[in-house]
């Protein structure tokens, strides 16, 4: 886990309990304290929870990333600060010189799946944004030329979808895979 301590901690709000993740890191302070980092959203201490790390910025310093069941936090270890707030459905990307996040999403009606490429600043500003969609139109389990095919929002043709899209299909099969948190990870 790197050089750092989970806790779950319990907190109250009038009646409703829930649980946050506490990051607690090695980096020292004035006066020998360290920091922490609170997030709320990761709120139930029975869900799984995964991390990961890479230099998603393009920084040459890996962030931190924490995963649960709805939400993703990216924090760069340095400042001890989430830089980037995303769902269960992104991954990290540090290959092949491509740094930034794979958004990755299976759906239905028609048979579908979404993707989207977010490259960040070392704040975890967004620099860039692209999208691509392949959806099933005819239902027939095969993706080819009478389907339906976006990029950026528009449709485009089949082949010139295969075209402007390779290096981007090939980038979402290279993401870092999310490690689960095991209880002996935790220090409750």
């Amino acid at each position: 886990m790197g050089n750092s301590l989970l806790k779950i901690i319990k907190l109250t709000n009038g009646v409703k309990v829930f649980f946050a993740l506490l990051i607690i890191t090695s980096i020292p302070l004035l006066g020998g304290c360290t920091k922490a980092v609170a997030l709320p959203e990761i709120s139930l201490e029975e869900e799984p929870l995964f991390y990961a790390h890479a230099d998603v910025c393009g920084d040459k310093n890996e962030e931190d990333a924490y995963l649960s069941r709805a939400s993703m936090y990216v924090i760069d270890r340095a400042e001890n600060k989430v830089i980037y707030e995303g769902c269960s459905y992104e991954k990290l990307l540090d290959w092949n010189g491509h740094k930034g996040i794979i958004y990755q999403r299976d759906g239905g009606a028609p048979t579908n799946t979404i993707y989207q490429y977010i490259s960040l600043d070392e704040n975890g500003e967004v620099l860039t944004e692209i999208t691509w969609a392949l959806y099933d139109g005819d239902e027939n389990g095969v993706f080819d030329e009478n389907d339906y095919y976006e990029f950026n929002g528009q449709e485009v043709e089949y082949a010139k979808w295969q075209e402007i899209t390779a290096e981007y299909m090939e980038m979402a099969k290279h993401t870092i895979e999310w490690e689960e948190i095991k209880d002996a990870d935790k220090a409750k």
